[in-house]
């Protein structure tokens, strides 16, 4: 599995916006600061952005002081849930969904499969592994960098 360009950009999006939540006085980022800062294609960070806001990890705010900040504390927000609000649930495997099972019988080679375990064990712990990435964690990290 590898992560898209948008789940990339979208982590050091929201990367940036967790920079910026407490540093600043109305906590409000233009676009187009942090698509410089992060390196990101104006126009494909519009998009992204569109995404995040649905997804509830971001607010936007119109007008000339307008801009994005995050939607929730930076601790409620992870990795997996960026990337589920760009790419959609995680599958490690075509035969896994994003809980680390296959849904009804949608894999002939189930029952004789050998390596099912193997994949959900691995999901599992992918999943695991993301959802515990908070960005408050990552911040601080940075931070002491």
């Amino acid at each position: 599995m590898q992560l898209t360009r948008g789940a990339e950009y979208a982590i050091r999006a929201v990367l940036d916006l967790t920079a910026s939540y407490t540093g600043l006085k109305d906590g409000k980022v233009q676009l187009k600061d942090i698509a410089v800062r992060m390196d990101i294609p104006y126009d494909f960070l519009a998009k992204i952005f569109q995404m995040l806001n649905r997804s509830g990890i971001i607010k936007s705010y119109r007008g000339t002081k307008g801009g994005y900040t995050l939607a929730r504390e930076p601790k409620d927000i992870n990795i997996k849930d960026v990337i589920y609000a760009i790419d959609g649930p995680i599958k490690l495997n075509k035969c896994l969904n994003s809980e680390g099972c296959v849904t009804g019988n949608d894999c002939k080679y189930q029952s004789e499969c050998p390596v099912h375990d193997v994949w959900r064990e691995a999901q599992q712990s992918m999943l695991k592994v993301l959802s515990g990435a908070s960005f408050h964690s990552l911040n601080q990290k940075m931070m002491n960098k």
